[in-house]
């Protein structure tokens, strides 16, 4: 096997893709600062994480990104967990331990060493690939490398069968793609087509082993999750809707978006993990109609986000993405997830004599229908 070609960049892959998780932007923020103005127009890209590329590398960072307005009149619902709740002194770890004084000056230090460090390596790494690469000039055998070649990729073929065997199981779940991840997976077969080298048959390895260790994870997660262990209502809706594989917490007050309008509450908001929703203690909501509404609109969300992630490719648009932007639910992703809910509740009214929620449309039997047959098509729970 002849080593020809640039490694494939991973990196980049990641920051464009619309579904790579904060946490991941951050590692890579951290190492590759020619990624900034792509990271920092990422949607999953936190305030934090904008706010120190802005101040590191001024040039490369676009205006801030702003996120959508509180939307919905007494209660309302938050679309994401905010990511400014992350400690700003930790701007690469969204659920990091605070930093002060001396200590943050000597991580900064430390961080600028590592970068440094980083920097040389890529450079020597460069230059020995480019050494390996010139083998007609130099005669510099190749053996030992097409050999690792053959090593890794052995591991990554490996790993990529136990991936397969192990989404299978979620074969018909509506949020399988989210859990699996599938999509990455052919991200690193598209990268595996062709002639290769080493240290891309080793990133293809690693990133493989990484994509099947979560899913693993994320399986033994649900086995552990599954079963109204709460007795509430809105356990029992999360549970029918995701078999385990979607969690729900109760802390909407202190982990949604607060809403900077009078008289307006947060009832609800989707987690920094892509399967978990938040809401408020049913206590604290204005009945179980409203509880119910609450959750399924955050259900839609990620359903929503399973329709994208069916996508083959990540400039197709879902079908729900379609709706919208045909003018149904007034163009609004949310006032789609608020008549999902109404929908699914054959409700006709965001209203009660105690309050309102959502965002104050209530569609038609058009967009219902519409929504019916979405469902059906994505297999999405509708009764």
């Amino acid at each position: 096997m002849s080593m020809t070609g640039a490694p494939a960049d991973f990196d980049e892959i990641a920051a464009r893709d619309p579904h790579t998780f904060p946490q991941q932007l951050a590692d890579i923020a951290a190492r590759r600062w020619d990624l900034h103005a792509i990271i920092a127009a990422h949607p999953q890209a936190y305030p934090e994480l904008r706010a120190w590329m802005a101040q590191v590398n001024p040039p490369a960072s676009p205006s801030p990104y702003t996120a959508q307005p509180p939307y919905a009149t007494q209660p309302q619902y938050a679309s994401q967990q905010p990511y400014a709740t992350a400690p700003p002194a930790d701007a690469f770890r969204p659920q990091g331990s605070l930093r002060q004084g001396m200590g943050r000056w000597l991580g900064c230090c430390l961080i600028v060493a590592i970068l440094f460090g980083i920097v040389l390596v890529v450079f020597f790494v460069g230059v020995l690939g480019a050494m390996d690469l010139s083998d007609d000039n130099a005669g510099t055998s190749t053996g030992s490398d097409e050999q690792i070649v053959q090593e890794q990729m052995a591991i990554y073929e490996a790993e990529r069968t136990k991936f397969y065997e192990l989404a299978a199981q979620l074969e018909g779940n509506p949020v399988a793609p989210l859990v699996t991840d599938v999509r990455g997976f052919r991200l690193l077969e598209k990268a595996s087509a062709g002639e290769i080298n080493k240290f891309q048959a080793e990133r293809l390895a690693q990133e493989a082993q990484q994509l099947r260790e979560t899913l693993q994870q994320r399986i033994e997660d649900a086995a552990a999750r599954r079963g109204n262990s709460s007795g509430s209502v809105t356990e029992e809706l999360v549970d029918a809707a995701g078999d385990g594989f979607i969690d729900i917490g109760w802390d909407a007050a202190t982990s949604c978006t607060a809403s900077e309008r009078p008289n307006k509450t947060t009832v609800g908001c989707t987690s920094n993990d892509p399967l978990g929703v938040l809401i408020l203690p049913e206590a604290k909501m204005f009945g179980e109609l409203f509880s119910r509404m609450t959750v399924l609109h955050e259900l839609a969300h990620l359903y929503q986000n399973a329709d994208l992630d069916q996508r083959e490719d990540l400039h197709d648009n879902s079908v729900a993405g379609a709706l919208i932007e045909q003018g149904m639910f007034e163009g609004s992703s949310e006032k789609f997830a608020d008549c999902y809910a109404l929908t699914y509740l054959d409700e006709w009214t965001l209203s009660n004599d105690q309050g309102s929620v959502g965002y104050g449309y209530v569609c038609n039997e058009a967009e219902r229908q519409a929504i019916r047959e979405w469902a059906a098509e994505l297999n999405f729970p509708m009764p």
